[in-house]
């Protein structure tokens, strides 16, 4: 025989089993990719979408305080695909390659614990499982914590094989990182993964283990994790100044954990929420099995199997329990896919101990025919319209008799077709959650224009909620955060609530052709006592099947007629009065810098530095606590005031706010800023009488325990703006008035 022969005799089969899997979507896709969009009137998966398309813009200026901007191991993969690849063909690989490695991570398990047949059957029912595409083919947490948690448990069932295998177990640190790191929901799931290891350890080699190997086990767990967590934290350090990522996670979770908002039961139309019959189905299926595999003599062999089932109830035991607690984590879908790792490693352990007596060509036979059926399901699964109960009822009768029969070669024909029933039941309500290529298309279209547009300043949403073409403004108003940068949802009416400043976009939707001019009256109202006024800067039409609509993009522009800028005079006892500017530049307006003076208590050591750039300002630590006051300033007139506060920030969170003479209260604060252009500012708009009094404060804002922010401060300025009594200026219809259609 040849060198390696025997190697390759034993590679190649490995190979077509790993080439079959990656090729098991296609019995998907060549009749519809839908399976690959998320669906339009769900947020969540549409935020992530916006952080992989503008991740740094979300992270420093949009949006720095989002509890989803700190989940790396799912924003970084879909960024540098978004950066590499036009947007259809990055969200095709994203959610292939998602797919492909939760299957094949599943595939690899149930290789080592229970052979090559039973893993290939079981990876075949779980890649064309429809709850399984839910998950991962939206671009929301669910599918990537799936596959990580998969591909973790594949490496420590690898390491568990030949200990102690310090490459499977720094990738399986690494992967166990990604898993938690894309939803803290993991967490009660992670120390799981680990009790198996340890477990299928000690079942495979007892005392054959020294203990330097239990030891060291740990040890290198760690430094695949702490890999992860250090470069997140350098990712994280280098968009926003902050080292600690999870930060507004944690806070997110302690909130939700104390006022859950989103109660849904596990029932669904009088019975059992379809996504839940798999788990509970491996469950039955283990229970029935347990006295088997606790016979004297039969621990051992069975371990793997008996480790699933408790990785599968002890998942489904913490899931319960916060259910009953009001958090729904097994009334929604896609929490309650966080079972269905250990639901199909249960099924794979469970149903196929007779593939190993069939021949070569029976068990291919076996496998292209329920490759066909299972393929089947998907061809018009919406339509399919099984009698659920009796559907029910006869795959359990089908996998009770394989279970019975489960040592002969008959036995994986019910087994197939009662998975089969179980499937087919369940692709109705599955299949309808996913979205559309077309509509995919469009948003992102639209999403290109904006950004084009935007320049680097805020966004905001204006539609109307009972217009006809809602899913694709919604969608789009997502990628942006949804509600975060929604101007309002009775378009044309605007109750004026959200105040904006110069520069910011507005994105006027509606299936009214004169959307635009619809906009531009309450616009003008709203925005004239600020001293701006609305200007159209592209209007574009979209084709939506048989109907079309319209998306105005409208920018606020400041209004020189009605903006007066000030500067300060300073008497001897540093009192300031503000005095309104005439034919003065920008860079006079400038506030003299040496009127700041530190404001806080000796131990918060709060630091002050003047520089070239201007005044290296780090808050001190304890939350909230001040650092810098400016000079008391006096208005001269009855009006509205803005003052504003030019920055480069560092690291952390601080707020710019305006108090009373007599320090007792702020009467406005800036706690996010926003950028204009090139430059960042914080600003804040103050109502005065002439006369009054007000002081300047700049304070810490982040959270206790989170440490001191650190910026450059730049420029401080002001304008006055005088009482709108008057018509409010004719608004600007701006250039480019042809309107643009886009393609279909």
């Amino acid at each position: 025989m040849a060198p390696n022969s025997g190697r390759r005799l034993a590679v190649y089969p490995n190979a077509a089993y790993v080439a079959a899997v990656l090729l098991l979507p296609l019995l998907i896709l060549w009749h519809r990719d839908n399976v690959l969009f998320s669906p339009p009137m769900h947020t969540d998966p549409w935020f992530y979408l916006g952080y992989f398309r503008t991740l740094a813009d979300f992270k420093r200026d949009l949006f720095p305080n989002f509890h989803g901007g700190g989940r790396y191991s799912w924003i970084l993969p879909g960024y540098l695909l978004h950066s590499w690849f036009p947007p259809v063909a990055a969200n095709f690989l994203l959610h292939l390659t998602v797919h492909s490695a939760a299957v094949l991570a599943l595939f690899s398990i149930l290789r080592t614990t229970s052979g090559a047949r039973a893993a290939f059957l079981t990876a075949m029912a779980f890649s064309l499982h429809p709850w399984l595409w839910a998950a991962t083919g939206w671009d929301y947490v669910d599918g990537p914590g799936i596959a990580y948690c998969l591909l973790t448990l594949a490496c420590l069932t690898r390491s568990a094989v030949r200990p102690v295998r310090a490459g499977s177990l720094v990738l399986a640190g690494v992967a166990l990182a990604g898993m938690l790191y894309t939803n803290l929901s993991w967490i009660a799931v992670a120390p799981l993964l680990l009790m198996y290891y340890f477990a299928l350890l000690w079942a495979r080699w007892r005392r054959a283990l020294q203990m330097r190997s239990w030891l060291v086990a740990p040890l290198w767990l760690g430094a695949g994790f702490g890999i992860v967590t250090a470069a997140f934290g350098a990712v994280d350090y280098a968009l926003d100044g902050t080292l600690w990522f999870l930060a507004p996670a944690i806070a997110t979770a302690r909130n939700y954990g104390a006022d859950w908002r989103w109660v849904q039961s596990i029932w669904d139309r009088g019975g059992l929420g379809s996504w839940l019959w798999f788990p509970v189905l491996a469950a039955i299926t283990a229970l029935v099995l347990l006295p088997f595999r606790l016979k004297r003599g039969a621990v051992a062999k069975n371990a793997p199997a008996l480790l699933f089932s408790a990785l599968l109830f002890l998942t489904a035991a913490v899931m319960a329990y916060l259910q009953l607690r009001g958090i729904s984590v097994l009334g929604q879908y896609f929490y309650a896919s966080h079972l269905l790792p250990f639901a199909f490693l249960v099924i794979g352990s469970s149903f196929w101990q007779a593939t190993i007596a069939m021949t070569q060509r029976a068990f291919l036979a076996l496998c292209l025919v329920a490759a066909a059926l299972f393929g089947g399901i998907w061809y018009h699964a919406e339509q399919w319209l099984l009698p659920e109960r009796a559907t029910v009822l006869a795959g359990a009768a089908l996998l009770g008799i394989a279970l019975v029969l489960r040592w002969r070669t008959i036995a994986v024909v019910p087994a197939v077709a009662g998975l089969l029933l179980f499937t087919g039941v369940v692709a109705p309500e599955a299949v309808r959650v996913h979205g559309t290529r077309a509509q995919y298309d469009r948003v992102m279209l639209a999403r290109a224009r904006i950004e084009n547009v935007r320049r680097g300043n805020p966004v905001w949403f204006w539609f109307d909620q009972s217009d006809p073409n809602l899913p694709d403004y919604f969608a789009l108003n997502s990628t942006y955060l949804a509600e975060f940068s929604r101007l309002g949802s009775a378009f044309p009416q605007y109750g004026c609530e959200v105040k904006l400043e110069a520069g910011a976009l507005i994105v006027a939707s509606s299936q009214d052709p004169h959307a635009p001019e619809l906009a531009l009256s309450p616009l003008a109202r709203c925005w004239g006592p600020y001293g701006m006024r609305p200007a159209i800067e592209e209007e574009d039409r979209y084709q939506a099947g048989s109907r079309s609509y319209t998306i105005a993009l409208i920018r606020a522009t400041a209004d020189p007629g009605l903006r007066h800028p000030l500067r300060p005079a300073f008497d001897p006892s540093s009192q300031g009065y503000l005095e309104i500017a005439s034919n003065s530049s920008a860079a006079a307006l400038a506030f003299p810098a040496d009127r700041w003076r530190e404001f806080h208590y000796p131990a918060d050591n709060g630091r002050v530095e003047i520089t070239q750039r201007g005044m290296e300002v780090r808050t001190p630590r304890r939350a909230y606590a001040s650092v810098l006051t400016y000079a008391p300033l006096v208005a001269p007139v009855t009006g509205r005031y803005r003052f504003a506060l030019q920055y480069s920030r560092r690291s952390g969170h601080f707020a710019f706010g305006a108090r009373t003479p007599d320090d007792t209260r702020y009467l406005a604060e800036d706690t996010g800023g926003h950028r204009s252009g090139a430059i960042r500012e914080m600003a804040l708009w103050v109502d005065l009488q002439a006369g009054e009094t007000v002081l300047l404060r700049i304070a810490n804002n982040n959270n206790a325990g989170n440490g001191a922010a650190s910026f450059v401060l730049e420029k401080l300025s002001a304008l006055e703006v005088d009482p709108v009594d008057r018509a409010p200026a004719q608004p600007d219809p701006g250039p480019g008035r042809a309107p643009h259609r886009a393609p279909r």
